[in-house]
């Protein structure tokens, strides 16, 4: 309702509203217009909604959110919101909250926020056209499922198998592995150490022990497998199995917050946890020949008790579902995956078990969901392998089990989804630009590419690529094998372009030329970076030589309040302007929006928009474009080139990012290298002087080098500025 409202965190902790229907299910969006006495605060909105003998709090939520100093619009999507325990349903709300504290969000008082406007809105333009709602078919098959528990492969006593797969090149290789294994003891890691997480946000020392713990224990029953040899094997064999079953939790302490694990309050299914109870329960069918009953038992309780019965009640209603059933992202299939495997390798019944795994399958849509309308993964390549990749076993394991009937990538978003790596390419050999929280050396794996091209009804090639881990191996070699044909090459189309997110992918056909990649989209999205505009300059065959720098190493504020004070993550340690000293702001309403893409000869041209990443600027921005040119003459050419107007005079700078150098080398040139490749670099400033500033970038990045930061600043204000970066290949 429109009128004005001031709010004080002095005074309260919570702004409460009532809206005027409880039923807000007919809109899409609310927004609210307002002023704001500083910034750096947070806040959360939630949407309660709670049952009438309700002892906890039911509601939906959206991402926290930031606040900046002065006018500004925030956007909250309705139709995007998460849940928390089992809210009645947004047609019957109490109320609408904008919490100051909780979530880790720390209580500040003083925060003085003037109120224009609160408005519900039943239809607005979604800033990126996300995936649709993803339907997934009422598979029939799943009902008749074998009765007997089943893994993709024979057990151990099965010799002509494993003796054929111990002569390849994983088979091998996880023979050196093992025998690293057999020198290390095992040893679970101290609840100590799972405290860390807690008492000062360090993830480190726990996951350092119990990641190899885990990897040992595949590497070993592998080793069995591979060679049958018991009397080398089997006694460290079960040492590590010891551990893992007397674990309390296998739940990451990053997961467990409130230590509902640890303390054994309720078994939270999730990316962790379920990994290593599906790798303990695919051991025990492996060696299913050769362990004691007690043994089996053993194995199968502590499953059971950790995944099973939680996964189970969760499917008879029984149970508040995990987050992870409802989320659009890598965790949906993850866990689903995971969990799907493990109930069939469990001993259920068979009603039971088939019902429950339908349950997971029908919810594999929201993670379908996650991805936009025109196939881009917001999350990055990184997670699109991760992800992508666990839906991708998932698939394959409902193929073989079902004997080719249960075809998860006949779902044309699916189908979709699985080209993204092509398409989002820069070269052939696994080099992708580094956006969002992404390895800045990520590629995908060949066993990943193998499950989609078999599924995608594609020749595959051999089926013996090598998978980064047991299971990942286990789901290739469960398939059946092809055989006739080549596996098709790979041949890069000069340009890729998911249009409606705003990504341009634009490819040299030249072995030495150069390739770029752009980015629109907007500063909410999965895995978010502050980055619109950003983009990175590369050559193939090897890592960027400039622009988006990556991820970082994760801790407990990587996905808390505090996300954005890391220079990784906001816009200081991108390639994007800062104006009058302001980064970009987090938040839907952010979004880049494409002005032009004009395509001729021997060029191409994408102009973006990208004034809604830096809000109500103080500046008043009247005009800020970001037009991204690539010449395929020679060996190629990029320009990069901002249009900016506003009200009120301001200071410009614009970034350069690499894990390189770069050298003024003129009055209106650069030079930047980094691992033997380099280009030149021309400034037009249009005739305003300018020097260039040089930073280490101060935060953990997840690539080995040091992130460094240079800026093109502009000397005194403006109010108008044209600038221009043209980058010219000059390495051989």
């Amino acid at each position: 309702k429109e009128g004005r409202l001031r709010f004080c965190t002095s005074d309260a902790i919570k702004l409460k509203l009532v809206p005027p229907t409880p039923d807000v299910s007919k809109y899409t969006h609310l927004e609210m217009h307002f002023n704001s006495n500083r910034e750096g605060d947070h806040f959360r909105f939630t949407i309660t909604a709670n049952p009438p003998d309700a002892k906890k709090w039911n509601y939906y939520y959206a991402p926290i959110q930031s606040i900046v100093k002065g006018m500004q619009k925030i956007t909250i999507d309705l139709t995007k919101l998460n849940k928390a325990r089992n809210p009645l349903g947004k047609d019957k709300v109490q109320t609408l909250d904008f919490n100051f504290t909780g979530w880790e969000m720390p209580y500040k008082k003083g925060l003085v926020l003037d109120i224009e406007k609160i408005v519900l809105i039943k239809k607005a333009v979604a800033p990126v056209a996300a995936g649709k709602k993803v339907s997934v078919p009422e598979f029939e098959e799943l009902k008749q499922l074998p009765a007997a528990p089943w893994i993709p492969v024979p057990d151990a006593s099965d010799r002509k198998f494993w003796d054929a797969k111990c002569k390849t090149l994983f088979g091998k290789n996880t023979l050196k592995h093992a025998q690293n294994a057999l020198n290390t003891p095992a040893v679970a890691p101290p609840t100590d150490y799972y405290l860390d997480f807690l008492r000062n946000g360090n993830r480190r020392r726990y996951e350092q022990l119990y990641q190899p713990l885990v990897r040992n224990y595949s590497y070993l029953t592998m080793a069995l497998c591979l060679t049958g040899d018991k009397e080398k094997y089997f006694k460290q064999w079960h040492a590590y199995n010891d551990v893992l079953c007397n674990m309390v939790t296998w739940v990451y302490p990053a997961h467990d917050k409130q230590l509902d694990n640890l303390l054994m309050r309720r078994h939270h299914i999730e990316l962790v946890g379920s990994n290593t109870g599906l790798t303990v329960i695919t051991a025990r069918r492996l060696l299913a020949p050769w362990i004691s009953p007690e043994t089996a038992k053993k194995m199968q309780a502590a499953v059971t008790r950790q995944l099973i019965t939680p996964m189970v009640e969760t499917a008879q209603g029984k149970r508040q579902p995990d987050w992870f059933l409802s989320s659009t992202n890598n965790w949906n299939a993850v866990c689903i995956a995971n969990m799907v495997q493990v109930l069939l390798a469990s001993d259920l019944p068979r009603d039971v078990r088939n019902s429950t795994i339908a349950f997971a399958v029908r919810h594999t849509g929201n993670y379908l969901q996650g991805f936009n309308a025109d196939g881009y993964c917001s999350e990055g390549i990184s997670y699109w392998g991760y992800g992508f990749g666990h839906y991708l076993r998932l698939a394959a394991t409902l193929y073989a089990v079902s004997k080719g009937k249960i075809q998860l990538l006949s779902i044309p978003e699916a189908r979709l989804a699985a080209q993204f790596p092509e398409k989002f390419m820069l070269s052939k050999n696994q080099y992708f630009p580094a956006f969002s929280d992404c390895y800045f050396n990520a590629g995908v794996s060949e066993a990943t590419l193998y499950l989609r091209d078999f599924l995608l009804g594609h020749h595959a090639g051999a089926p013996d690529q090598v998978a980064t881990n047991m299971l990942g191996q286990l789901a290739v070699w469960g398939l059946p094998v092809q055989s006739g044909k080549t596996a098709k090459k790979f041949v890069p189309e000069m340009i890729s372009a998911f249009e409606k997110t705003g990504v341009f992918i634009f490819r040299h056909p030249a072995e030495n030329g150069i390739l770029l990649a752009c980015k629109g989209g907007n500063n909410a999205e999965l895995h978010n970076h502050n980055d619109v505009g950003s983009f990175t300059i590369a050559f193939p065959g090897t890592v960027a030589l400039l622009g988006d720098l990556g991820g970082v190493i994760y801790s407990r504020d990587s996905f808390n309040h505090n996300r954005y004070k890391n220079p990784l993550l906001n816009s200081w340690g991108h390639p994007v302007p800062v104006i009058g000293g302001r980064l970009q702001i987090s938040g839907p309403g952010t979004a880049a929006k494409k002005l032009r893409f004009v395509k001729q000869k021997n060029s191409t041209s994408v102009t973006l928009d990208i004034r809604n990443a830096y809000g109500n600027h103080p500046a008043g921005i009247k005009k800020l474009e970001r037009t991204f040119s690539f010449n395929s003459e020679g060996r190629g050419k990029v320009s990069v080139a901002d249009s900016a107007e506003f009200e009120n005079p301001q200071s410009f700078e614009t970034a350069l990012t690499t894990f390189g150098r770069i050298k003024r080398t003129g009055k209106d040139t650069l030079s930047a290298e980094y691992r033997n490749t380099n280009v030149s670099i021309t400034v037009n400033t249009s005739g305003i002087p300018w020097k260039l500033k040089h930073e280490t970038i101060k935060a953990d990045s997840s690539w080995k080098d040091r992130p460094q930061r240079y800026a093109i600043e502009l000397e005194g204000s403006h109010k108008k500025i044209n600038m221009e970066m043209i980058f010219i290949p000059t390495h051989k």
